[in-house]
């Protein structure tokens, strides 16, 4: 009876290791998907830096049939 205790809280055991392990997991993929939309934002960030820039472009295109 005594061993059947101690083997239910060793699994009891193992069980919240693993709990905290696979919350380590998640936030680690929470993290790295953060990671990888600010890597996104920043590059929205360009394109509408370059499409700003275009239309500066056509500006000066357009400035010059002018």
């Amino acid at each position: 009876m005594r061993l059947r205790d101690s083997s239910t809280e060793i699994f009891s055991d193992n069980f919240f290791a693993d709990g905290f392990l696979s919350a380590g997991f998640l936030a680690a993929v929470f993290l790295t998907a953060g990671f990888l939309a600010a890597g996104f934002f920043a590059a929205g960030f360009f394109a509408a830096g370059f499409f700003a820039a275009g239309f500066f472009a056509a500006g000066f295109f357009a400035a010059g049939f002018f």
